[in-house]
């Protein structure tokens, strides 16, 4: 993730640091592994899902991040990658998305997982599919919601309590589950937990930390979109090296 950016582009990093580690299980071992299919609603945290896309071989190196014709563009896009299941853009749109894939894939069988921020559920939009998805006990969408309690300015207070915020989704009329969204054993966990539940829809929320494993990018909204100087990639790539 830091080396994409190494061209000077801004890029995503908090929000890109507090999903990868249950990105990463969920797109190694369920969307390659089991071949789920995954809208990745939190687009903008662009580059954790271009690592995990490089890493598989499923796209090559290219003229890099947020360039001119590049593939890595600032959201994820299917016209540069054609593998991708879903075009990311305004936030609060991928669950609806997500509902109607869903719905149309389960007489063949496939089960879709979708990707959003915290800050996302702050759009009706996102509601409105919650209803709608338990309405039709779309038992084949799961949903994780990386819940880092920040967005680009600053605490998101409203939705800190994921207690609560789970229990409010839970009489919507979904399957619902907190887990320490850094934890690989809670991850792997939460995930076969979604595979063994049917007649609702699932959703996990991430307690998560923005900009986790580099210290002076963790909690601070500075780097929920920001360039880097060398020094502060170089400091970045020590500290998870070490």
């Amino acid at each position: 993730m830091l080396e994409m950016a190494g061209n000077g582009a801004s890029a995503h990093f908090g929000g890109s640091f507090s999903c990868i580690d249950f990105l990463s299980v969920l797109f190694y071992e369920y969307v390659l592994g089991r071949a789920w299919r995954l809208v990745y609603s939190k687009g903008h945290a662009e580059v954790a899902l271009y690592s995990l896309l490089g890493q598989a071989k499923m796209i090559e190196p290219d003229r890099g991040l947020k360039q001119f014709q590049s593939l890595l563009q600032g959201h994820p896009s299917r016209h540069w990658i054609p593998a991708l299941t879903y075009s990311a853009g305004s936030l609060g749109q991928g669950l609806s998305f997500a509902l109607g894939m869903a719905v149309c894939g389960y007489q063949d069988g496939f089960h879709v997982a979708a990707v959003l921020g915290d800050g996302e559920l702050q759009e009706g939009q996102v509601w409105e599919a919650a209803i709608c998805a338990a309405r039709h006990h779309t038992e084949n969408l799961t949903v994780f919601v990386d819940c880092n309690h920040m967005q680009l300015t600053g605490r998101i207070p409203v939705l800190s309590d994921l207690q609560r915020l789970s229990s409010i989704w839970a009489a919507m009329g979904w399957h619902t589950r907190v887990i320490h969204g850094h934890d690989f054993e809670e991850i792997q966990d939460a995930l076969t937990w979604s595979t063994l539940l049917h007649d609702k829809p699932k959703i996990i929320f991430a307690d998560t930390v923005k900009g986790k494993g580099i210290r002076f990018m963790e909690n601070d909204p500075a780097f929920h979109c920001s360039c880097l100087t060398r020094a502060e990639l170089q400091a970045a790539k020590q500290e998870l090296l070490s």
